[in-house]
């Protein structure tokens, strides 16, 4: 699966914030690395991981906005 579906489908179901909250923690205990959803995640490539879904959530936020505003037009 390509990354970016990846991010979206976490932003989608809501595990990014379990992501962040694991990326938080590791930066905060100066860790390198963390497990989330049985996979190894070093601190930076988190950070990128991150920044791209902060993106993919204003974008989430504006479509589910649009959707419900066709739907109100009705």
């Amino acid at each position: 699966m390509g990354h970016m579906k990846w991010i979206y489908e976490m932003v989608d179901n809501g595990t990014i914030s379990v992501f962040k909250a694991l990326y938080n923690n590791a930066v905060k205990y100066k860790l390198k690395a963390f497990i989330f959803d049985n996979q190894s995640f070093e601190v930076m490539r988190a950070k990128a991981i991150i920044d791209l879904a902060i993106i993919a959530e204003a974008e989430y936020d504006a479509h589910i906005d649009s959707m419900a505003e066709m739907y109100m037009r009705r």
